[in-house]
């Protein structure tokens, strides 16, 4: 007898990984003198900057151009590749604006983290504000805070990391 010929077995498609389908990676406030400023002693003069840079990469690494990005507080939209490779700015008004990913190269919507971009010092934490060298330990970010020192004139960076 001959034997009957089996059907194929469906290919399973590759599980996703958890969670967001991008992901920051790193997200940093700008310093004092990247941000257009400098210190005199305890004072610092703030500088006139107050932008969001946002780079997405692929998987490996690599820039990725067409991701479309929102603003979190007025549906603002802007597509990577139009300030560089995988690159994106948004100019930021106090008291700040956040960013999130919401469709890949090819259109398709997806998931992802926030980045909060605050230029309200009060929103800002010690750590970052340390970092970026606009105070130099808690008490004098509270301080710093309470004036509210340099509102409006915060700078960050981030990337996002597509999962897959």
């Amino acid at each position: 007898p001959t034997p009957t010929p089996r059907p194929p077995e469906p290919t399973a498609t590759p599980a996703r990984p958890a969670g967001p389908d991008f992901r920051i990676v790193a997200r940093r406030l700008w310093t004092v003198e990247e941000n257009g400023g400098f210190l005199a002693g305890t004072s610092v003069n703030c500088g006139e900057k107050h932008e969001l840079y946002i780079k997405v990469i692929d998987a490996a690494g690599n820039p990725l151009n067409g991701v479309t990005l929102r603003s979190l507080y007025n549906d603002e939209e802007h597509v990577t590749g139009e300030k560089g490779p995988g690159m994106a700015e948004w100019i930021l008004f106090a008291p700040g604006n956040g960013v999130r990913v919401v469709r890949d190269v090819d259109g398709r919507e997806v998931t992802s983290d926030e980045m909060q971009a605050p230029t309200d010092p009060r929103a800002i934490s010690n750590a970052d504000l340390i970092a970026g060298r606009f105070c130099t330990d808690n008490a004098d970010c509270e301080r710093f805070k309470a004036l509210p020192g340099c509102y409006g004139h915060y700078s960050w960076e981030v990337v996002f990391q597509r999962s897959y």
